[in-house]
């Protein structure tokens, strides 16, 4: 058995999917003879994984990408995934996030829904984002505020703020689109051919921006 204390030999009981008790061996387990055995000498157990970051297919929610996406998961030893909220639809709505919390009581997987706490306005607006409900969303179960850095640096702030008064983890990935060079050098694919996702010079402009406006936040 594996966890982050390291490593140990011993036998364990699983009782209505949870771990009952944990002895050195078989014959200091209580009524161990009326339970169903399994054999996994030679086999490693260890909890699930979480994977904090993560799109469905074509980033398109619906049941049957999530679906298709817990299989995945599971498979690969991830139980818990916290979705990503730039996704169509966006998770930036009460609607959206109870859509996730029905999907996540259907699968074996469990899918936590990040915030997107920007909004898209019109062209003719003053501002093309706005904020979206951020405290609604968490009080309906939605988790971690994920966003890039290429925004108003004023609005910047008030979500660093907002994560700080609802102590909630904050992503804020770098970006800058007026310095992207095309997704040979950027992005997914720039990824798997092992380039840089994004250019240097976004890079250090845009990490100590996001290191400035957090920083009186204290997050």
């Amino acid at each position: 058995m594996c966890d982050y204390r390291g490593s140990k030999k011993g036998c364990l009981k699983v009782e209505n999917g949870i771990i009952a008790e944990v002895t050195q061996n078989l014959n200091e387990m209580k009524e161990y003879q009326t339970h169903e055995i399994y054999e996994a000498n030679g086999k490693l157990l260890m909890p699930a994984l979480i994977d904090i970051g993560v799109y469905p297919k074509a980033k398109t929610l619906s049941r049957n990408n999530l679906t298709t996406l817990s299989k995945k998961a599971l498979n690969g030893g991830f139980s818990t995934l916290l979705l990503f909220p730039q996704s169509t639809p966006a998770i930036d709505n009460e609607a959206i996030v109870e859509l996730v919390k029905s999907l996540d009581i259907a699968t074996q997987v469990h899918f936590i829904p990040s915030i997107k706490p920007t909004i898209t306005q019109n062209s003719d607006s003053a501002s093309p984002h706005k904020l979206s409900d951020i405290s609604r969303l968490y009080d309906n179960g939605a988790r971690c505020i994920c966003t890039n850095s290429d925004i108003d640096g004023n609005m910047l702030i008030r979500i660093a703020q907002y994560a700080k008064m609802l102590q909630t983890p904050i992503i804020c990935l770098p970006k800058e689109s007026s310095l992207s060079q095309g997704v040979l050098f950027e992005g997914e694919f720039a990824g798997k051919l092992g380039l840089p996702m994004i250019s240097y010079k976004s890079q250090s402009t845009e990490v100590a921006k996001i290191c400035e406006m957090f920083v009186d936040c204290d997050i």
